[in-house]
């Protein structure tokens, strides 16, 4: 009706004209109620019809029941497009198996870094198969959702949080849903050094002889395993320098050697700082 009458304002029109577009909109607006009363009549006979079926025949999937299922089908799972690709949280992220295959290698953990478990006061531990379920609230489940964006993407993923908050815990969960069941956690401190990770040479059996020690972050990036830096606020500069080229190209260069090491596909960088004081959350970035 506004409409209208501005329309006639504005075009400056006769009274004839005025009242005939007053007419039609009257017209529009009447069929308009019909074509509604009409639709709502014969959904409320649709439903009535369904439901007399649905009451006859009660073993039988209802409309509703069937759309239900129709929008399921096509939604994509696990079982639509094999065993390589995992459900973590509504995402699919490649297993294990599919990095292994890439580089060559067989799809179990490789074996286990040696000489490197605590040199340089980098403690370093080593994924087990033994794991604690881990209790899906929907906090939880939020936090696994974005670590696991994060690791599709291929981004180095940084985890704050209190003490507690599980940070760790969170890498373990998918760990062992995507099949990297040998993922290396590093505990850094203030007497961590570079050498602990990057490897050094070591004496042999025989006298004067010397061969090359990978630290336990060579092993990682040329393997292609997961590798968990705790406390990555406690480390040391000589550390923070050889971290940050690995965290932006992917390459890790190592002055003993003068060697650069391209990371091999599967490598991904997880990282916690542990937050003083606030709320007992944790934050995903990747």
């Amino acid at each position: 009706w506004f409409a209208v009458q501005s329309l006639t304002l504005v075009l400056s029109v006769c009274d004839e004209l005025k009242h005939r577009a007053m007419q039609e909109m009257e017209n529009v607006k009447v069929s308009t109620e019909a074509h509604l009363r009409l639709t709502r009549a014969l959904q409320e006979e649709r439903a009535e019809e369904d439901a007399f079926l649905f009451s006859q025949h009660p073993g039988e999937a209802s409309p509703d029941q069937e759309a239900t299922e129709c929008l399921r089908e096509r939604c994509v799972t696990v079982r639509d497009v094999g065993p390589d690709l995992v459900d973590a949280c509504g995402l699919l992220l490649p297993s294990r198996a599919v990095y292994a295959a890439v580089r060559g290698a067989p799809a179990q953990a490789e074996e286990a870094p040696s000489g490197s478990d605590s040199g340089g006061g980098a403690g370093v531990e080593r994924g087990s198969s033994e794991r604690q379920a881990l209790v899906r609230t929907a906090t939880t489940e939020g936090n696994l959702r974005a670590v696991a964006l994060a690791v599709s993407h291929g981004n180095p993923i940084l985890l704050e949080g209190v003490t507690g908050a599980g940070k760790t815990a969170l890498v373990d969960e998918l760990a062992y849903l995507t099949g990297n069941t040998d993922v290396i956690k590093i505990n850094l401190g203030d007497q961590s050094d570079a050498k602990a990770l990057l490897g050094s040479y070591v004496c042999t059996d025989i006298p004067g002889e010397f061969r090359w020690q990978p630290g336990a972050l060579t092993q990682a990036v040329s393997k292609g395993i997961w590798i968990v830096i705790e406390d990555i606020d406690m480390a040391p500069m000589d550390v923070i320098s050889v971290l940050l080229p690995l965290l932006e190209t992917r390459k890790l260069f190592i002055p003993g050697k003068a060697q650069e090491v391209h990371a091999a596909a599967g490598f991904q960088v997880f990282a916690t700082q542990t937050l003083f004081g606030g709320g007992g959350g944790g934050t995903a970035m990747g």
